[in-house]
């Protein structure tokens, strides 16, 4: 099924468990517009967190030029998102937890996807707790990334679902402090609605960025000074 995204259209997932198309990134038409403009310039996507395959089958489908990885904990989410995705070419998906698959990234691609500009969406939370080794080792090793937190807690706006990830846990994991902006969703009077998720009035989700580069926020973020 083919849907828009800023006047382009893209391919989404058909999930069989549940018969019916769905939407990455919990269809949040703001955070679409940031991360379909990371993506344009990125070089790999690297999700924790497969679930059963909407955002891996979205990104592999819409950028092919990107080299792009999943891994999953969960051996049932795990058969469904195989049966959903099928077999795309520049898509390797691993029954693998999180942080190991992040460790392990280097032995599938080579040393040099450190030095590419990768995006991470980090979504590995469900029963587990890796966020903090997560962090640090992105942290500490890629030199050229975005990272996207998934269900993060926005102090400032309690319109945000949040999975009680907070800043004050990753800030002591955050290596090269110099070099990284900290953003989160700031929905403010111009954006009545808080965000226009499915035009259907849902709660949208939480999330925190972390970036190397100058990427492009369309006001849609604040930056977060740490202290």
């Amino acid at each position: 099924m083919i849907t828009k995204y800023n006047e382009k259209e893209y391919e989404i997932i058909y999930d069989k468990s549940s018969g019916c198309y769905k939407t990455p990134f919990h269809n949040d038409l703001f955070m679409m517009k940031i991360m379909l403009n990371c993506l344009e310039k990125a070089e790999y996507f690297v999700e924790t967190g497969l679930f059963l395959g909407y955002t891996s089958y979205f990104v592999a489908k819409n950028f092919t030029n990107i080299n792009c990885y999943s891994c999953e904990i969960n051996s049932d989410f795990f058969k469904l998102a195989e049966l959903n995705i099928g077999i795309i070419d520049n898509l390797k998906i691993e029954l693998n937890k999180s942080p190991d698959a992040l460790y392990n990234l280097k032995n599938i691609y080579n040393n040099d996807i450190f030095n590419k500009y990768c995006i991470f969406w980090i979504d590995a939370h469900w029963n587990t707790d890796p966020l903090n080794d997560e962090i640090n080792y992105i942290t500490s090793n890629f030199k050229k990334f975005t990272i996207f937190i998934d269900d993060f807690v926005i102090p400032y706006d309690n319109r945000f679902t949040n999975d009680g990830l907070t800043i004050e846990k990753i800030t002591q994991n955050i290596n090269n402090k110099g070099n990284i902006k900290i953003f989160m969703p700031y929905y403010d009077s111009n954006h009545p609605d808080c965000n226009n998720i499915n035009n259907n009035g849902s709660q949208p989700v939480g999330y925190c960025i972390l970036t190397t580069e100058n990427i492009e926020t369309f006001e849609y973020l604040k930056e977060i000074k740490l202290s």
